[in-house]
């Protein structure tokens, strides 16, 4: 990460064989792994924790670096890495 101190791991998932391949398959994307790498180390998240991500959506499960016992998790748009309403 770009701080030099945050540490994230980063599953990247895929379901084979569903409609809407788009949505479900990293092979089929129109975003690329490394683009998503990419966006998400722009994004300057800070602390320790996980995503999951799917082409259609994001989760950061995250232990912030003022808390470490508060677990913030965040639902996003894996393409644009905005919050989901």
């Amino acid at each position: 990460m770009p701080d030099g101190r945050s540490v994230f791991k980063l599953y990247l998932l895929s379901i084979i064989d569903r409609d809407k391949t788009l949505l479900y398959d990293w092979a089929s994307s129109r975003l690329s792994i490394s683009e998503f790498k990419v966006r998400f180390c722009e994004r300057g998240y800070e602390g320790v924790g996980f995503v999951t991500a799917f082409p259609h959506i994001t989760k950061v499960f995250r232990y912030a670096p003022e808390v470490e016992t508060v677990v913030d998790v965040r639902e996003l748009h894996t393409a644009t890495l905005d919050e989901m309403d």
